[in-house]
């Protein structure tokens, strides 16, 4: 039965659909810690509705209860469970149903020993509490001498198991090693005959031979390799600085051609503002050279003329 110091770590979960199970509970509510027991279908003693349920999840530290307080308003199966604990005020009549609960518990346990002892040939009793203890003790005693026959039939046989499969091991090796020896002897009587052992040694070396020559052909292979591949790389090397040099060269020439362009077309500019200033300054002079001569020629001629009529009237 709980104490009351236990109360913190039981965590009461109310407003329960009828659809959850124990199972359901326990996986809810998993990564809270570990759970002691839980207990579902506890009848709420502040419902309305008749069916209506709780249950109540012990754990094993009361941080764990505290984190279960988290889920509060968290649905589980189709209705948001509320979380409380236990020793909470206002809680102090789902507390009697758990102890209920728990009593009831306890008192199965117990019929269910008492009956499984009578059930052993322990005697009829009146079930009181020595009978009880009596009847646990032989229970106890017979279990523990079953438990030593076990164990020393296991040692038993397996001792005797070790001990012929250690023979069994020996003759085995000495019977392989009798085969070896046989074998070994029958091979030199055949190397003998054929000489097997020259033939091998022959082969041998001119397969040493022949590894030689190709490791040497593939080191004068690989070092050629190498020395073409290092001289088509200078080459290359060599033709790429040439082609950037060039490209040096032409873009200096370019930026050369690109000044003396510009210097060329200013001089060009200036020339061109001094001649149609000189032609501006040269016709404005000619222009004034004639209107001139124009007013000279004008001058003159009226003058003639009035000469002509004064002749003529006399």
């Amino acid at each position: 039965m709980a104490e009351a110091a236990d109360y913190g770590r039981i965590a009461i979960v109310t407003n329960l659909s009828n659809a959850v199970t124990e199972q359901i509970l326990r996986e809810f509510f998993s990564f809270c810690g570990e759970m002691q027991f839980i207990a579902t279908g506890l009848p709420d003693p502040d419902g309305v509705e008749h069916d209506k349920k709780f249950a109540a999840i012990k754990f094993k530290l009361a941080s764990s209860a505290n984190t279960a307080l988290l889920l509060t308003n968290a649905p589980v199966v189709d209705k948001p469970v509320t979380v409380t604990l236990a020793d909470s005020v206002g809680m102090e009549q789902y507390v009697e149903v758990v102890r209920a609960y728990l009593a009831e518990k306890a008192s199965e346990t117990k019929s269910e020993v008492r009956s499984r002892s009578w059930s052993l040939g322990f005697g009829r009793g009146s079930g009181s509490a020595d009978e009880e203890g009596n009847v646990i003790g032989k229970v106890f005693s017979r279990t523990k001498q079953s438990i030593n026959k076990i164990q020393q039939a296991t040692e038993t046989q397996t001792s005797n198991i070790t001990r012929n499969l250690s023979k069994f091991t020996e003759a085995s090796f000495s019977q392989a090693k009798e085969a070896n020896t046989r074998i070994r002897a029958q091979l030199q009587e055949v190397d003998t005959a054929i000489g097997l052992s020259k033939g091998v040694t022959t082969v041998q070396q001119n397969t040493r031979e022949r590894t030689t020559k190709l490791v040497q052909g593939a080191s004068q292979a690989s070092a050629k390799f190498r020395q073409n591949t290092q001289a088509g790389a200078q080459r290359i090397v060599k033709g790429t600085q040439s082609t950037i040099h060039q490209a040096d060269e032409r873009l200096k020439f370019s930026e050369t051609a690109a000044k003396t362009s510009t210097l060329v077309r200013g001089e060009i500019e200036k020339t061109s503002k001094r001649l149609e200033d000189a032609a501006t300054k040269t016709m404005t002079g000619a222009s004034t050279a004639v209107r001139s001569v124009a007013g000279r020629v004008g001058q003159r001629t009226g003058s003639s003329v009035a000469s002509s009529e004064e002749a003529s009237l006399t």
